[in-house]
């Protein structure tokens, strides 16, 4: 579904909406209830895109917030569940023990995609937006800072 709106000053845009939703604990100007998992409840996000939009000058709106946040869905920064927003980017929770874990007992078919050297990076945000595709596809997605796992029992 095609959204229709136009960011007129994208430095605005990034300074003061991604700038302050986007922010790592250590800012003062951030999103204030993160979870680990780097969810934030839909008020807290609404709230905190209201404060941004304020202290750039302009004037808040239900519909300007809204309008946000469709932008932050369509960049693939977000995705909503359950009255939660999902920012792969925000995630802190570290690779739980287990997992890709060599056992006798079993085997694991699937994919595992490691970079081998430092130069052998991927581009910027492709782990979040990968985190982000496969949390909206697959319920039993467990992500960490920098990975994902899909499990199925089947």
């Amino acid at each position: 579904s095609g959204i229709s709106k136009v960011i007129v000053d994208p430095h605005w845009f990034g300074q003061h909406i991604l700038g302050q939703v986007l922010a790592p604990k250590q800012f003062p100007r951030r999103l204030k209830e993160v979870q680990e998992d780097g969810s934030v409840s839909t008020p807290e996000l609404k709230q905190a895109i209201q404060r941004a939009v304020t202290d750039s000058g302009l004037t808040s709106t239900a519909d300007t917030v809204h309008s946000i946040i469709l932008i932050l869905e369509k960049l693939q920064l977000c995705h909503t569940s359950n009255n939660l927003y999902f920012f792969p980017c925000l995630v802190t929770t570290q690779k739980p023990s287990g997992i890709w874990e060599k056992e006798p007992t079993k085997s694991f078919i699937g994919w595992r995609l490691e970079c081998e050297k430092f130069e052998d990076i991927l581009s910027p945000g492709f782990i979040s937006r990968l985190q982000l595709r496969l949390q909206q596809k697959y319920r039993n997605t467990k992500i960490w800072k920098g990975g994902a796992h899909v499990h199925s029992n089947n």
